[in-house]
This record gives C-alpha cells, sequence and structure tokens, in this order.
C-alpha cells in the first residue's frame, strides 16, 4: 500500500499557511477551511478538493474544545486503493459525482443505500437525483444547482429527499464543481449529508418561537425581562404603556429610568427579593415615568426566571391608573356626603318609596 501523508493541525490555529508543504493546499479548501473555522462543526466534516487530489478533514474532538483540521495528500494513491475506499466509506456521508449538464450520478458511495434505500445501481440511473427531490423543493433545488454550477461556483443547499419507502429526509449538498479543459462546468462532485434531525429540531424551535410570539410578544399585559440591572426584553404591550414608539427603545433602561423617585426603592426591594431569595412578587403598587413626562399607576408581579443561564426577572404591569382615580372620586363624595349629614344644623333624610332610609 502506498504511503499517505497526513497532515493535521488545531482548526483554530491562526497561522497562515497551515503546517503542510506550500502549494499543497488549493485555494478553494483554504476558503472551505475558514468557514469551518468561523462557524466550529460538532460533526466530521468532509471536502474533497478538485483541483489536486487531496481530501480535507474537520474533526471535533471530546477532549479538547478546539477541532482538528486534517489534510490527506492522496497523490500516491490509485482508486483502487484500499485506504481511499475505506476513508470513503467511513465518512457518515454519500460522496458522489455527476455529470454537471445532466445531473446523472457517475458515481455515489455505499452510504447512498441507507440514505434513501434504494440500491446504488438505481442511482446511477438517468433523472435519479431530479426525480428523488421532494416535489415542493424540485424546483428551487435544480434551479439553483443549474445556475450556480453553470457559473461555475461551489454551492451548499438543504433540500428534501423521498426515500424508497415515502418518508422524507432532509439533505445538506455540498458541492464542487469541475471544469473541462475549456473551463467549462463538466462534473460535479460532492457530499449529500442527512440533516433530517437539525432540520427536524429547526422546526420545533420555530414553532416554540410562534408560540412564543404569540403567547409573550402579543399578549395584551405588559411583559418585560429584567437582568443585570436593565430592562433586556418588553413586548409592544409594555412599550405601549410607557409610550414608547417600539419596544426597543426600553432595552438597556434601568429602573431609575422607568420607576418613579418616590417608588424607587421599593421596587428595587422587590426586584432584589425575586432575584437574590427567588421570591414571586404579585401585584405591589407603585408608580412609572413615561416618556412623555406623564406619570402611571400600575400593579407589578415578578418571577425569577433564567436568562441566558443566569438569574433575572419577568415581571408584568398593569396600568391602573383610572381605577384608582375612581376610586379617589368615589371616596371623596363618600365623605363629602358624610360631612353634609354629620354637619348638617338641621336633620336630613333621604327617602324612598315612603320609607326613611337614612336621618
Amino acid at each position: 500500500m502506498a504511503s499517505v501523508p497526513i497532515y493535521c493541525w488545531p482548526l483554530q490555529q491562526q497561522t497562515e499557511p497551515p503546517p503542510i508543504p506550500a502549494g499543497l493546499l488549493p485555494p478553494e479548501a483554504s476558503s472551505w477551511l475558514a468557514a469551518q473555522r468561523e462557524h466550529p462543526p460538532t460533526q466530521p466534516q468532509a471536502y474533497l478538493c478538485s483541483s489536486v487530489p487531496g481530501l480535507v478533514l474537520v474533526l471535533p474532538t471530546h477532549s479538547t474544545t478546539q477541532p482538528l483540521a486534517a489534510y490527506v495528500d492522496l497523490h500516491a494513491l490509485q482508486p483502487s486503493d484500499a485506504f481511499f475506499r475505506t476513508l470513503i466509506h467511513s465518512l457518515q456521508a454519500v460522496v458522489w459525482e455527476a455529470d454537471a449538464r445532466t445531473f446523472r450520478f457517475t458515481y455515489v458511495s455505499p452510504q447512498a443505500e441507507a440514505l434513501l434505500g434504494y440500491p446504488l445501481a438505481q442511482w446511477l440511473e438517468p433523472n435519479f437525483w431530479v426525480d428523488h427531490i421532494h416535489p415542493d423543493d424540485r424546483a428551487q433545488a435544480v434551479a439553483f444547482c443549474r445556475e450556480t454550477s453553470e457559473r461555475g461556483e461551489d454551492h451548499d443547499f438543504t433540500y428534501r429527499m423521498l426515500r424508497a419507502d415515502g418518508r422524507t429526509v432532509w439533505v445538506r449538498d455540498i458541492v464542487t464543481v469541475i471544469p473541462d479543459a475549456q473551463g467549462r462546468p463538466e462534473r460535479l462532485r460532492g457530499l449529500l449529508l442527512n440533516v433530517t434531525s437539525e432540520q427536524e429540531t429547526r422546526q420545533a424551535l420555530e414553532v416554540a418561537w410562534q408560540r412564543y410570539q404569540d403567547l409573550v410578544e402579543h399578549n395584551p399585559v405588559a411583559t418585560g425581562v429584567y437582568h443585570h440591572g436593565r430592562v433586556v426584553f418588553a413586548n409592544a404591550a409594555m412599550a405601549h404603556l410607557f409610550g414608547a414608539a417600539q419596544p426597543e427603545v426600553l432595552l438597556g433602561k434601568s429602573a431609575n429610568e422607568l420607576i418613579h423617585p418616590h417608588h424607587l426603592e421599593a421596587v428595587l426591594e422587590n426586584l432584589r427579593r425575586i432575584l437574590e431569595r427567588g421570591e414571586k412578587i404579585s401585584q405591589t403598587r407603585g408608580v412609572i415615568q413615561r416618556f412623555d413626562g406623564s406619570s402611571a399607576i400600575v400593579d407589578f408581579s415578578g418571577v425569577p426566571i433564567s436568562w441566558e443561564g443566569e438569574p433575572a426577572v419577568l415581571f408584568f404591569m398593569w396600568d391602573v391608573s383610572e381605577q384608582v382615580r375612581t376610586a379617589q372620586r368615589l371616596a371623596e363624595r363618600e365623605a363629602l356626603y358624610q360631612a353634609i349629614f354629620e354637619n348638617a344644623p338641621e336633620p336630613m333624610y333621604v327617602r324612598r318609596d315612603r320609607h326613611y332610609l337614612l336621618g
């Protein structure tokens, strides 16, 4: 078996070029590594070079937070070499090659059968790729691949394919364009990865986010989050309560900027009780300062939560200004009537239906 040089180095290493012989790593592989460095993967990644016989790997490790990068120099290998076959077969992805004009596969690695449940020979039939893309994704996926390939651009896209048993599989397709002697696209090489679990997780997060928007952002109750002495979240109702044009105006504001000075210490004490003791505060009354300079009487409730892994307060406010003013007016009238009855120089009576009710 031929000797195969393998060069390894930490992916986050900033030294340029990597510790391999000059000129061995093609420019497109360097660009791919730069992208991996910017967003370190959690699963092994591979890039099959198009201009030279070489394979670039990024391998997350359990012993360190830094993934390892490796370059496998395939110059010494023959297509039948057992090492090359073992390397391709061990990848958790389908390695493939296809005609750039017809998209007909000319080679797929054995993992293809497990991905869709079709025998390898069927993958090599005309139109297999196009016919097995999900109908809802087919036109867009084919058009994108054709347009970028015709421009000679490597590309990376995600779409759905249909398994033999009828189930849907999400795949990520990483494509390298191989030109002919005249520079025209001749072949496509790529890696096809099963990303179904990642897509399902993303969809679940999108559903959760929609529920969050319905429950919190669109909640008619003024809702906010207080973290490190500042407001870090506010919904539309909170913005309306303070007279802000947008919820973002409230972000970064401290209690000193939002609470009336006469009520500030009581509010800060409630916040400390929630943050430090984990208490729940239910409907305490205070006064806020609105952005137009006016004030509003509010009821405040708060509960402890975790925000970015740290203690925070989820709080709610209700504007009770009109309710308080109405109660005050009723109390004033009641006091007035009481004073009139108690201090009248002559007896006074309230009569209804020939009956004396008060005198």
